[in-house]
């Protein structure tokens, strides 16, 4: 937050979880129920060439090293705003970046 720059050994977790709508008193929009469908990481480690990105398979407390070929690679170093990181979803961080001229429009 200080620099707009994210160090060497950065973790980012992303949760992903199914969503429903028409639940409860949200009748138009869509939200997140309890069924976690993947949970990853995303690593800077400038050992092994910069991001890497993990999966952990069914609650493992241990993730699995995606390979440079799978599709997360190349999708973050397109559409990334920050440093390979897709912080366009995230608004604190969209003014942080902008803040340090670290933001690229996407």
């Amino acid at each position: 937050m200080k620099t707009g720059t994210w160090p060497d050994k950065t973790i980012l977790i992303a949760e992903m979880r199914e969503s429903a709508t028409e639940v409860s008193i949200n009748k138009s929009g869509r939200v997140q129920t309890a069924n976690v469908l993947a949970v990853e990481a995303e690593v800077k480690d400038t050992a092994k060439g910069g991001w890497v990105f993990f999966g952990f398979e069914n609650g493992a407390r241990t993730g699995k090293q995606f390979p440079k070929s799978a599709a997360c690679y190349s999708c973050h170093e397109e559409h990334a705003a920050t440093a390979n990181t897709l912080v366009q979803f995230y608004p604190t961080l969209i003014e942080t970046a902008k803040q340090h001229g670290t933001y690229k429009e996407r």
